[in-house]
């Protein structure tokens, strides 16, 4: 049974029983002669019903408006399932460069800012923040440092950077994603930053170890990997002891291709899109079924995404910069690509 027919029945239930509620005899009308004053404790049961009923009624108003109001966003598919950031923003940085930029959406504008090191990795590990930025081992790659990039604040013409705890080992060709205050970092080796307390923990090795696989964040629950040589594999976040497990999926096409990007667009679906080394294929992963499906249309053209720019889902349409740094749009409803702006 699908949530929404789940809710539908649940609220059934509810105006039931309230249907039942206000049926039920009352007691002044059940234990007292009409020719006869009721008593004192008969009028307070009385009483007491009636201020139920009514606190119950307001509770189920409430419950109900608060019922639909899910049900639409479900309907609209308006759900930022993703990511949580208060704000609509994307960040890019420049290969071989300490010019970076964020975008905003809602303005359409670009805000460029720069850093102390340059991204001399060539396959940048940015993963946002609310308004802060962490860069596992993308710059100065002369020591692999960890910084985190705070995006309002400059010193000296300088963003500021922060230094972070080093890693024991190199985090090279990885994705990163982030739930609650830890970052996974993905990929020939694995491992998890501790954001609260600046430490870095062991992981679980994915079972294909593959570089730069595309990663999502699925129902703030499992996170799903797509490799570039095996089949999707998927991490329970209740239980890391298990570690990742590879699933028997129906490709119907898919191209496993790193440098692809991932993330959640329904209760239902991953989007999963892009490849090296460019690729226009847009596909809708089905986590209950295991199947790929091509989506209405592809990318606007061959593309990848190494700079890792983290898409966000707003307004029920899916951001993501290429790294030809070009903002593409993909409209969950009708399922249709654009090119949103090129900056």
């Amino acid at each position: 049974m699908k949530l929404k027919e789940k809710l539908d029945a649940e609220l059934q239930i509810t105006e039931g029983f309230l249907d039942k509620l206000q049926k039920t005899p009352s007691p002044v009308n059940s234990n007292f002669n009409l020719n006869s004053k009721p008593d004192k404790d008969t009028i307070e049961k009385e009483l007491q019903k009636i201020n139920f009923i009514k606190a119950f009624e307001k509770d189920f108003e409430n419950a109900k408006e608060g019922h639909f109001q899910l049900i639409h966003e479900i309907e609209s598919m308006n759900c930022p399932f993703s990511f949580e950031r208060p704000l609509p923003f994307l960040f890019f940085m420049e290969y071989k460069s300490n010019d970076c930029f964020t975008y905003d959406i809602n303005l359409r504008k670009k805000n460029i800012l720069k850093v102390a090191h340059k991204n001399d990795k060539g396959w940048s590990r940015f993963i946002i923040d609310k308004e802060e930025v962490y860069a596992i081992q993308a710059l100065d790659s002369s020591t692999n440092k960890n910084y985190k990039i705070h995006l309002k604040e400059v010193e000296n013409g300088l963003t500021t950077l922060e230094t972070l705890a080093n890693c024991n080992t190199t985090c090279a060709n990885s994705s990163l994603i982030k739930f609650k205050n830890n970052i996974f970092v993905l990929g020939v080796d694995c491992k998890i930053f501790d954001i609260s307390q600046n430490k870095w923990l062991n992981s679980k090795k994915m079972n294909s170890q593959d570089q730069m696989p595309g990663v999502a964040l699925f129902s703030n629950r499992f996170i799903y990997v797509f490799p570039n040589k095996a089949l999707v594999e998927v991490l329970d976040l209740n239980d890391l002891e298990s570690g990742f497990k590879t699933l028997e999926t129906t490709d119907n096409g898919f191209l496993k291709s790193y440098y692809c990007e991932a993330i959640q667009i329904d209760f239902q679906n991953i989007l999963a899109f892009g490849g090296h080394p460019e690729s226009s294929q847009s596909y809708k992963f089905n986590v209950e079924e295991k199947t790929f499906v091509k989506t209405k249309t592809q990318l606007p053209m061959n593309t990848n995404f190494y700079n890792n720019s983290q898409p966000l889902i707003y307004q029920g349409r899916v951001f993501v910069i290429d790294w030809k740094k070009r903002v593409l749009c993909f409209e969950i409803k009708s399922e249709e690509w654009t090119v949103f702006k090129e900056l």
